[in-house]
């Protein structure tokens, strides 16, 4: 049995790498200007990127039925790592670009409540059905986390962390690479790595029309 699981689990960590492997890969280039953007928050407050400037900013992209995804909550260690980084002043957005019908995608009324529950955690959650700035992000996975330096350049972007699995227990053992970025940037070092390959379940974008 616990060969059987180790064999199953290992095909999950391939297909997570493929499925990032054979995303859009273009995204942003390190150290360049984040792309602006401007929308509603599933509070129904404007949120408006350009005007964040000064502060860390991160971006997750997230889907509440990922097994990827549920990793990182399952156990607390998001949660953890969103709460230090806000603690600090970091503004925290999470964003779903997850296309209706598909998996993970929320109304504005389903986002609302959603908001509701983990407020505390994160400053925005996003609902971009549209698919608009997941694109304009080049993200691919659930989870895929960006950073934001008071300067308003995208200084990380990739995997939350180094072991690319859906066992909660591999979490502590990992390096949390936006923690590092984060830690790296306020000693006034350069970000390394800057950039990783994101893992997870592809981001369900609605097809292009």
């Amino acid at each position: 049995m616990n060969r059987m699981y180790s064999h199953f689990h290992r095909i999950i960590q391939l297909c997570a790498l493929f499925f990032a492997s054979i995303c859009c890969q273009a995204g942003v280039a390190p150290n360049s200007p984040a792309p602006n953007f401007e929308c509603r928050d599933a509070a129904g407050h404007v949120l408006d990127l350009a005007a964040l400037r000064g502060r860390y900013i991160v971006l997750e992209w997230t889907n509440a039925a990922c097994p990827f995804v549920k990793k990182h909550y399952s156990g607390g260690a998001m949660q953890a790592t969103q709460q230090t980084l806000r603690s600090q002043g970091v503004c925290w957005i999470q964003i779903i670009s997850s296309a209706p019908g598909k998996q993970g995608y929320r109304t504005p009324e389903q986002a609302a409540i959603q908001f509701k529950q983990i407020q505390g955690r994160i400053d925005h959650l996003v609902c971009d059905s549209s698919g608009e700035i997941g694109r304009l992000y080049g993200a691919q996975t659930t989870p895929h986390v960006y950073l934001i330096d008071p300067n308003g350049s995208l200084i990380y972007q990739g995997a939350i962390d180094s072991i690319a699995s859906t066992r909660a227990q591999d979490v502590p053992t990992a390096t949390n690479y936006l923690m590092s970025a984060y830690q790296q940037s306020r000693n006034d070092r350069a970000v390394h790595p800057s950039r990783t390959t994101p893992y997870g379940c592809s981001v369900k974008y609605a097809q292009p029309k």
